[in-house]
């Protein structure tokens, strides 16, 4: 039996234990943009099995002294809970405070296999083939009006005319690519994954937007030498730099000023790119690029694949 199949039958006894009208809480982990991945896993699930979503907690992920944050705390509830009204209820966290409810919690993990179980246009790698509830899905997730405010009121972007790229240039990301040639990841040992920022500037450099001057550089890599290499190349470059902030509201600013862009650069194999991208699309954004192919040139995202190869997604 193959793996798909093992995957479909575990997911549907899992699927066999709800009943209409039960509670599901989330148990949540890795970076924001994987637990979003497995929020949309449970969207699913909720609306298959007619339950009741429990407004999800997001867990703490790399800064230790984080807290579990409520969707609420980043995200537009009431906007979420309206946007996605037609294909599942969901009730604050709060609101279970005092209720006798039968409650079944979830692990990520199983939420991403029942991802991957969904076959046809409702799988979530299945490029630009979306349905309506996951085109709901990524309109709905909206920054709530603190952290919109806090954009505004220190970043000079007005009107979206500016180019996001998300540069992946962190040391984790080169110790992986190290891990990929090695053969320890089961990804292609040939393929190159990690691009140096002079790379990717001169990738820029050569492409046929090169003209936008204001550029907005999402990264973790926190060394000057970024910035200055863009402005000695007559570029205003632009961070949001929030070390006081929770990381999960780092990251969930750093993703919408990347979705508002009027071009947007990333790389295919990235949870966060790939999500900027789909959510791009389906906010009825194109202009999504990647930079991860083995050559001079940035290529248009046309099959916005999770994790996708190069290859696959051009």
């Amino acid at each position: 039996m193959n793996k798909r199949k093992i995957i479909i039958l575990f997911i549907l006894m899992v699927c066999a234990q709800f009943t209409n009208g039960q509670y599901l809480n989330l148990n949540l982990s890795l970076g924001l943009n994987n637990q979003k991945i497995g929020l949309l896993g449970a969207c699913r699930m909720v609306n298959l099995n007619k339950l009741i979503l429990i407004e999800p907690y997001f867990q703490p992920f790399l800064k230790k002294e984080d807290k579990p944050i409520l969707l609420s705390e980043i995200f537009d509830f009431e906007y979420f809970k309206t946007g996605m009204s037609q294909y599942l209820k969901i009730i604050p966290y709060t609101d279970l405070k005092n209720a006798n409810v039968k409650i079944t919690n979830i692990d990520q993990h199983i939420l991403w296999g029942f991802l991957e179980a969904q076959e046809g246009p409702h799988s979530s790698d299945k490029g630009h083939c979306f349905d309506d509830l996951e085109i709901a899905f990524f309109k709905s997730l909206k920054l709530n009006k603190r952290f919109e405010n806090m954009i505004e009121e220190n970043l000079d972007l007005e009107n979206g005319e500016y180019v996001a790229i998300h540069c992946r240039i962190e040391d984790d990301w080169l110790n992986f690519s190290k891990d990929i040639a090695a053969g320890f990841t089961g990804l292609p040992r040939f393929e190159k994954i990690y691009f140096t920022k002079e790379e990717i500037l001169n990738k820029y450099l050569l492409s046929e937007f090169k003209e936008c001057k204001k550029i907005y550089l999402s990264t973790y890599y926190d060394k000057e030498d970024l910035v200055n290499s863009w402005i000695e190349n007559g570029y205003i470059p632009y961070r949001f730099d929030t070390p006081d902030l929770n990381y999960h509201i780092s990251s969930a600013i750093d993703f919408e000023i990347c979705v508002n862009a009027k071009y947007f650069i990333g790389h295919s194999r990235s949870t966060f790119s790939s999500m900027v991208a789909r959510t791009r699309y389906s906010r009825n954004k194109g202009n999504s690029y990647i930079y991860n192919m083995p050559d001079d040139k940035l290529h248009l995202y046309k099959n916005i694949y999770i994790h996708a190869s190069p290859d696959e997604a051009v």
